[in-house]
């Protein structure tokens, strides 16, 4: 699994790493819970897409006006980006581990758009069942093939 600088500032902080799952080419998922913490990410590996699954009404991102946190709430923290976030209650969350190269590559192969045009924006605490539901399947997946498979989903969506 890549190790992503998210995930490598997550395992130095207060954070518990509950469960990774190696999805290939890069691609990777972690279970995670925190309670009381400040963590600042400097994300310049790879994109990683965050699902608060439960708890999180004390979370906020201290960089920046957002509210705060909600079970089911998305962050997408594209390549580049930093953040930093206040942790003041418990709270669990799922992040996917998505190499550029890798999404760049099924943009142009499954998705037929030119690579280059893939820009992902920064987006903190958005709602969206559908996509909620997809990293479910993702984490509930227990063969390698249906793993696979739940990842695509969630990439087409």
């Amino acid at each position: 699994m890549l190790r992503a600088s998210v995930y490598e500032r997550l395992r130095r902080s207060n954070a518990t790493l509950i469960a990774t799952r190696d999805l290939g080419e890069g691609f990777g998922v972690a279970r995670w819970s925190n309670l009381r913490d400040r963590v600042a990410y400097e994300n310049d590996r790879c994109h990683v897409l965050s699902l608060y699954t439960e708890g999180g009404s004390a979370s906020r991102r201290a960089d920046r006006p957002s509210g705060h946190g909600f079970p089911g709430a998305l962050t997408l923290m594209p390549q580049g980006a930093q953040s930093d976030w206040q942790i003041e209650g418990a709270f669990a969350f799922q992040h996917l581990y998505i190499p550029d190269a890798a999404l760049r590559a099924f943009a142009a192969e499954v998705l037929e758009i030119d690579p280059a045009r893939v820009a992902l924006p920064e987006v903190t605490y958005a709602e969206d069942a559908g996509l909620v539901a997809r990293l479910a399947a993702l984490e509930a997946a227990a063969a390698p093939h249906t793993a696979r498979a739940a990842l695509w989903e969630v990439l087409h969506h």
